[in-house]
C-alpha cells in the first residue's frame, strides 16, 4: 500500500464512492459468461461533504442501501480497504453484496485476497487456441475447457490443471412441471433440485416466501437420494406460505471451500431472482401457438429467425415477454430479446422478437421464451434448465461435380520455413453459407512428386444451403500435420470451375523473403498514404527535431536484402545511412526517420529490397510547432486524460477575462470548454469532458487569460 500512497505527487480531488461504484455496475463491462463479479474500492474518506456529490458537483441521491441493492441485482461482490473511521459508508454494501472491509493501515490484505480467492476458485474457464504467432494455423477457434485453480496456483505458460465441471443446481422434473399449473391456495408444494457436483457438500437449502412477504425463509434442504453425478434434495412448502397470487423459491448450496452455488432463472426476471408457481385463482402467463419465420422446415444457417408467441394472462396485463437464445453446444450464455407487440398477427395479444443471423450457425441454437404478470408469475416456453431447439433441414445429396486438382513440386513446399513431410495432408476448403471455411475436399501425398485432390461441388445450389464449391470460388489449402490444420500458400491463386477441365497444376511455394514493417510494434502495410501516432508515422507538433525508429522483420523463409531507404522529402525529412543490410529469416533491423522540424510537411519512405514488395512505401508526416508559449503554470489532471475528462487548475494574479478551449495540432478548434467569463483572482478548477476526443490523439489546451494566451499539449486515454 505504500507504493500506492508514494506513487502520487498531488493531492486528491473529491470521491464520490457510491456514484462509482453505482456507474461501474451500470457498465456493460467485459465479463466472461457466468464469471464471479468482483469490485474492489480502496480509499482514506468517508462519503460525506463533497464526497457525496455526484460526478457534476451534484448532490447525490444514492444511499449505500441503493448502492447495495444495484450491486446485488447486478451480481457484484464488493470489497472495501477504507479507514476504519469510516467503515460505517460502506459495511452494508460488504455484507448485502457477500464481500467484506479491511483497514487500510494494515500491514497485510493476505485474509481479503484469499477471501476473494476462495470465492472464484473452481470457477475459472481456460480458454485457448492455437498458436498463430508460432506456427499458421488456419483454425483459430477457441477452445475452453472448465478447470479448479487454487488461489496461490502461479500462472505459468506451461502447465497443468485439473479439469473440473464447475458445480450447478438443475430442477427435478417434478418440480419443473409447476410450472404452468395454478397450485390450490393453502395446500402443502414440494419442490426439489439436483445439485451436480463431485465436491463435498457443506450445506443444502431451500428458500422460499409469498408475494406478499419481503424476505426468503430459507430451510436446511432434505436430502432424497445420492449417485455418483449427485445429491437430489428439496423441502415442502408450508400450506400458510402457499397463498395467491404467487410463491417464489429456490435453491443453494454451500461447497466445502465455502463456494456458494444457485439455482434461479435469469436475474432480469423478478426482483426477487427466484422461480415462482401461481397459487389460484392467479395463474401463470400462457404462452402457446408459437411460430417462426421461416418455418422450421425451411431454417437455414446464418439468416435471423422471428419468434412469434401468443402470451395471454388472467391478471391485469403480462408485464414482461423476453426470447433468451443460445448458439446451441457453446459455452455462451444466453442473449435476452424483448419481444414486442405484432402488428401483423391479427391479435393484441401476440409478441415477437428476431434472433440475429449471426447466432444462427450450423450447430443450430437453443432458445426459451419467458413471460411474467403483474404477480410476477412466472410462464415459460422451454426453460434455463430444458430449452426448445432449432435444428437446420437442408437435404444433403450426392455430390457428383468434381474438379481434379494437381499440386506439382510438392517437396519443395514449405511451411513455417519447414519442410513438408509425406505423411502430411493437404485440405482444399470453400467459404460456405455463413461465410466460414469449410472442408470441399482433400489428397495425400503417394510419393509420385505431387499431390491429387479432388475438389467437391455443392450437393444442390437450390437448397439455400452450401456445402461445396460452386463455379467461381477460390480454393484455400491448409497442411494437416499431426492432428493440426496450418495455411499453405501456392503461388497463385485456384478457382473452382466444373466441368471446364479436370485437372490444373499449381506449384507451392518455394522459400522467399517477405518483409514487414512496423513501428511503436504496430504493422505498418507497404502502401499506407495515411500518418498515425499508434505506428509512430505520425510525428506529431514540434518544434525540435523528432527522430523515430521503425523495424523491418523478415517474415519469411529466405535471406532478406535491403539494399536502400530514402525519403521523397530531403529538406523536411532524413534517414539514417545503411549499406546493404543481409537480414535472415525471423530477424529485424532498425532505421530511423527523422522530421527536422522545418514546416508542415509530409514525406513518402520507400525501401529497396529482394522482395516481392519493393519498393516496400509508406507515409509518414509532421507539424510545426507554433509559438504559442507553454502554460507553466497550469495543471491538467490526470494527463493523458481519463475518458470521463478531467479538471485544469487555472490561477488568475488578477480579475481578468477566461477563455478555455480545445483545438487540434492543424488549428481547428475542437470544442470550447469555459468562457469567455469575467473571474475573480485566485485559482480556479475547471471541468474539460474528454466526450469526442479520440483516444492516442495529441490535443492542446489553450488558455487565455486577459492578454496572455498559452497552450498546453494532452492526449486521452
Amino acid at each position: 500500500m505504500d507504493n500506492i500512497w508514494s506513487s502520487n505527487i498531488d493531492n486528491g480531488y473529491y470521491e464520490p464512492y457510491y456514484e462509482v461504484l453505482n456507474w461501474a455496475a451500470d457498465e456493460a463491462l467485459n465479463y466472461r459468461p457466468n464469471s464471479q463479479k468482483v469490485f474492489i474500492i480502496i480509499g482514506d474518506e468517508g462519503v460525506s461533504g463533497a464526497n457525496a456529490q455526484d460526478c457534476y458537483s451534484n448532490a447525490s441521491t444514492l444511499s449505500d442501501a441503493s448502492v447495495a441493492a444495484k450491486l446485488v441485482d447486478e451480481g457484484v461482490q464488493t470489497f472495501l480497504i477504507v479507514d476504519n473511521s469510516y467503515e460505517s459508508y460502506f459495511s452494508l454494501i460488504a455484507s448485502q453484496t457477500g464481500g467484506s472491509t479491511e483497514d487500510i493501515d494494515d500491514d497485510s490484505y493476505t485474509d481479503l485476497l484469499e477471501h476473494i480467492a476462495e470465492k472464484i476458485e473452481g470457477k475459472y474457464i481456460l480458454s485457448y487456441c492455437l498458436d498463430t504467432s508460432a506456427t499458421s494455423y488456419v483454425d483459430t477457434s477457441f477452445r475452453r475447457v472448465k478447470i479448479a485453480m487454487a488461489s496461490d496456483t502461479a500462472i505459468n505458460d506451461t502447465m497443468s490443471y485439473e479439469v473440473k465441471e464447475t458445480p450447478y443446481i438443475i430442477r427435478t422434473a417434478a418440480t419443473q412441471a409447476l410450472d404452468p399449473v395454478a397450485q390450490t391456495r393453502l395446500q402443502e408444494v414440494t419442490v426439489s433440485a439436483k445439485l451436480y457436483t463431485q465436491d463435498s457438500v457443506e450445506s443444502l437449502s431451500v428458500c422460499y416466501m409469498n408475494y406478499h412477504d419481503t424476505v426468503f425463509n430459507c430451510v436446511n434442504g432434505t436430502i432424497m437420494s445420492e449417485d455418483s453425478t449427485g445429491i437430489v434434495f428439496g423441502t415442502t412448502i408450508p400450506a400458510a406460505v402457499v397463498d395467491s397470487p404467487t410463491v417464489f423459491y429456490y435453491f443453494s448450496a454451500t461447497l466445502y471451500d465455502q463456494t456458494t452455488i444457485r439455482s434461479s432463472p435469469p436475474a432480469s426476471t423478478n426482483e426477487y431472482e427466484g422461480w415462482t408457481f401461481a397459487v389460484l385463482p392467479n395463474y401463470p402467463p400462457l404462452i402457446d401457438s408459437v411460430t417462426y419465420d421461416p418455418g422450421t422446415d425451411s431454417v437455414l444457417p446464418c439468416a435471423p429467425i422471428t419468434v412469434c408467441a401468443r402470451i395471454t394472462d388472467t391478471t391485469a396485463y403480462v408485464d414482461k415477454k423476453i426470447l433468451y437464445y443460445q448458439v446451441q453446444a457453446t459455452p455462451s450464455a444466453y442473449i435476452p430479446i424483448t419481444m414486442d407487440s405484432c402488428t401483423t398477427c391479427g391479435a393484441s395479444d401476440w409478441y415477437c422478437a428476431t434472433i440475429p443471423a449471426e447466432a444462427a450457425t450450423e450447430t443450430g441454437m437453443s432458445y426459451y421464451i419467458y413471460a411474467e404478470d403483474n404477480y410476477e408469475s412466472q410462464g415459460w416456453h422451454g426453460t434455463p434448465e430444458a430449452p426448445l431447439e432449432i435444428s437446420y433441414t437442408y437435404t444433403k445429396t450426392a455430390t457428383t461435380d468434381s474438379m481434379r486438382l494437381y499440386i506439382m513440386n510438392y517437396a519443395y513446399a514449405t511451411m513455417n520455413c519447414d519442410a513438408l513431410l509425406s505423411t502430411d495432408t493437404i485440405w482444399a476448403y470453400f467459404i460456405n453459407t455463413c461465410g466460414d471455411l469449410q472442408k470441399g475436399g482433400y489428397g495425400v501425398w503417394e510419393g509420385f512428386g505431387y499431390i491429387n485432390i479432388i475438389l467437391y461441388g455443392d450437393s444442390d445450389a437450390s437448397d439455400g444451403y452450401k456445402d461445396g464449391f460452386e463455379d467461381d470460388d477460390d480454393v484455400y489449402f491448409t497442411l494437416e500435420r499431426n492432428g493440426f490444420n496450418y495455411q499453405l500458400e501456392l503461388d497463385h491463386s485456384i478457382t473452382y470451375y466444373d466441368g471446364d477441365f479436370d485437372m490444373v497444376s499449381a506449384t507451392a511455394a518455394a522459400n522467399i523473403p517477405i518483409m514487414e514493417i512496423s513501428g511503436n510494434a504496430e504493422i505498418i502495410y507497404p502502401g499506407t498514404t495515411t500518418t498515425s501516432t499508434i505506428d509512430d508515422t505520425n510525428f506529431g507538433t514540434c518544434d525540435t527535431a523528432t527522430t523515430h525508429t521503425f523495424t523491418i522483420e523478415n517474415i519469411g523463409c529466405a535471406d532478406m536484402y535491403v539494399y536502400s531507404i530514402s525519403v521523397s522529402d530531403t529538406l523536411n525529412f532524413s534517414v539514417n545511412a545503411i549499406t546493404q543490410q543481409v537480414i535472415a529469416e525471423g530477424l529485424d533491423y532498425d532505421f530511423d526517420v527523422t522530421y527536422n522540424a522545418t514546416e508542415d510537411a509530409t514525406a513518402l519512405v520507400r525501401v529497396y529490397n529482394n522482395t516481392s514488395t519493393t519498393p516496400y512505401t509508406f507515409t509518414v508526416g509532421g507539424l510545426l510547432a507554433d509559438t504559442l508559449p507553454s502554460c507553466d503554470d497550469i495543471t491538467l489532471s490526470p494527463n493523458p486524460l481519463a475518458s470521463w475528462g478531467g479538471n485544469v487548475s487555472i490561477p488568475l494574479t488578477t480579475q481578468c477575462t477566461l477563455t478555455v478551449s480545445i483545438y487540434d495540432t492543424m488549428g481547428n478548434l475542437i470544442s470550447s470548454v469555459f468562457g469567455p467569463t469575467t473571474m475573480a483572482a485566485g485559482t480556479h478548477s475547471i471541468y474539460v469532458n474528454a466526450s469526442g476526443l479520440s483516444s492516442n490523439t495529441v490535443y492542446v489546451l489553450v488558455v487565455e487569460r486577459g492578454d496572455e494566451t498559452c497552450g498546453l499539449q494532452f492526449t486521452v486515454q
